[in-house]
């Protein structure tokens, strides 16, 4: 679970009884060992199928395999790195990558519900990592969340660790 209140980040881990705060979301992420290019809110952007921000709008050239079509880009000019996107027939995305400092990195989108994506995975395979991120619940709201809504409440024997 993830709670963002400028100018911090929260993330609770119930396994472990554990929560993690820190001021650089994207700092925060790669330092608990996750090596992704994308802030939090990046995302969420993600899981509402918004992929506008992320992919350039022009490719180098593309390939056609059986179920997808994959998209290369100039990765020293495009954002995060990024490699490729695969597209499949329904023209959903399943795939992209790219390598930020040495480090290659994939997300594959798992699972779809309806039109957004519900599991994606990361997997950075030079360092024989993934991590699966998935959407128990999905709201879209017209107004702000309030402050309350926004709220992570912690058990009392949760140990905080502060990343800056």
């Amino acid at each position: 679970m993830a709670e963002i209140k400028n100018p911090y980040f929260l993330l609770y881990y119930p396994q472990k009884k554990q929560a993690t705060r820190g001021l650089n979301d994207e700092f925060l992420i790669q330092k608990i060992g996750f090596p992704f290019p994308f802030s939090f809110e990046e995302i969420a952007q993600i899981f509402f199928n918004n992929w506008e921000d992320l992919i350039p709008k022009k490719y180098q050239h593309a390939e056609k395999y059986d179920t997808y079509i994959r998209f290369f880009f100039d990765e020293i000019n495009s954002a995060y790195g990024l490699q490729y996107v695969d597209i499949n027939a329904k023209g959903k995305i399943t795939a992209l990558s790219g390598k930020i400092d040495d480090t290659v990195w994939i997300l594959y989108v798992k699972k779809y519900d309806q039109n957004n994506p519900r599991v994606i995975e990361a997997s950075f395979p030079e360092k024989k990592q993934n991590v699966t991120l998935q959407i128990s619940k999905r709201e879209r709201k017209k107004e702000l969340w309030t402050r309350k809504e926004l709220e992570l409440k912690l058990p009392e024997s949760t140990k905080i660790q502060f990343i800056f």
